[in-house]
């Protein structure tokens, strides 16, 4: 029996090389946290009396407060939008570290301080490939690095401006103190043994300011490391149970790609109480597919291995639904196989075609029946306009073997 070879075209669009992915990797990770920097380097400024500024050299010392922290909370929030890989937030961060470099020159902070911004400006121009819209896999990802980052440095500020004003609190003499009235402060567990002494504003100011630290790092900690974690765990049950449920499929109608023909089959395979299985690549689908309660499988229904997830081999029929028939012939072709194996002998096979020349190859691959949707509607919407509503134009769009 002759079969159809086809060859899958490489999906086109511009590629991103290796290296250009893990640098984007690693400065997704600095942007926020360079922002997160900022605005502790704002705070301590704004915080420190003058006599301990005096301390800090000059070349350190120069900058203006609220500069820091504006520019420094813009960027921690366009870099937790980059770590989606999201081009806008690429593009505003450049446009944010651009302007920021500019008016830090015009105001006269120090060197430093904007040289660092321009640093990472350049860093990032030509790796603007590398962001698009797609998520990001694997086992440890960059947001969860922030989230990691963001909780140590909020531990850091808080154990160095505790010990620098240890002066202006009752208890506190040493690193070890600043370590205890820490880790009490942003936990608020707070047993009062550490405070400010009466009357000292800066030691107030850092109190608040650590409390205020300390939350926001816990809430980001909270939705970039616990929340994904615990999303990854949930759908890790939710795979297991379906894998559960799958086994348990026989004489079932297994639905490929969730097209609209693919809709109207399991919406009327749903209405006669058959059971059926839809595979689906395309996750957002898929997803939805299981919050209305029907059974699916997320893979490729190309790919031989998802079809043998699906119980091929103890379905009672098979649906390629696919806009594409490249797709729909590769479907038949393993099912055929399946088939002709004596592995499903009664599996009964039925493809969508568009191209209606390619009826007869797909029968020749092993279809048991072949439609054209679009012709048969076209032929029946003609049949009706000439009065002949009664004539079938089923027989010429729709085969059987």
């Amino acid at each position: 029996m002759a079969r159809i070879r086809i060859r899958r075209r490489p999906h086109g669009g511009r590629t991103t090389s290796r290296r250009v992915l893990q640098a984007a990797n690693a400065l997704t990770v600095v942007v926020p946290v360079f922002g997160l920097l900022r605005i502790l380097t704002g705070l301590f400024h704004w915080i420190l009396p003058p006599r301990l500024l005096s301390a800090v050299p000059e070349l350190v010392s120069q900058v203006h407060n609220t500069h820091a922290i504006a520019s420094g909370s813009v960027l921690f929030l366009l870099g937790l939008r980059l770590l989606r890989r999201q081009r806008a937030a690429y593009y505003a961060v450049l446009f944010v570290l651009a302007a920021s470099a500019v008016s830090g020159i015009i105001i006269g902070v120090t060197p430093w301080f904007w040289g660092t911004g321009c640093v990472v400006l350049l860093a990032l121009l030509p790796l603007g490939s590398a962001f698009t819209p797609r998520p990001i896999r694997g086992q440890f990802t960059p947001a969860q690095v922030v989230g990691v980052v963001a909780l140590l440095l909020a531990l850091g500020y808080s154990i160095v401006g505790s010990y620098l004003l240890r002066d202006q609190f009752t208890n506190l003499h040493t690193w070890g103190d600043a370590v205890y009235f820490a880790v009490t402060t942003l936990t608020t567990l707070g047993y009062g043994d550490i405070v400010p002494i009466i009357g000292s504003a800066p030691a107030k100011l850092f109190s608040v300011s650590v409390v205020f630290v300390g939350i926001s790092s816990f809430l980001t900690a909270i939705s970039l490391i616990v929340v994904p974690f615990l999303e990854a765990q949930a759908k890790e049950v939710m795979h297991a149970m379906d894998r559960f449920r799958k086994r348990s499929l026989r004489d079932h109608v297994i639905v490929c790609y969730y097209t609209q023909v693919g809709q109207s089959v399991a919406a009327h395979l749903l209405a006669g109480r058959q059971e059926f299985l839809v595979v689906e690549p395309n996750e957002a689908i898929a997803q939805t597919l299981l919050a209305e309660g029907i059974r699916v499988l997320q893979g490729q229904p190309t790919d031989e291995a998802v079809l043998e997830k699906a119980n091929l081999g103890e379905a009672q029929a098979v649906v390629a639904c696919s806009n594409h028939d490249a797709d729909n012939a590769l479907i038949t072709l393993i099912a055929h196989d399946v088939k002709a194996s004596g592995r499903n002998a009664q599996l009964r096979i039925i493809a969508r075609i568009e191209q209606q020349q390619g009826i007869r190859k797909l029968e020749t691959a092993g279809a048991d029946f072949v439609v054209s949707p679009s012709t048969l509607g076209g032929r029946m919407m003609a049949d009706f306009a000439a009065g002949h509503p009664s004539r079938s134009a089923a027989d010429d769009t729709t085969t059987g073997s």
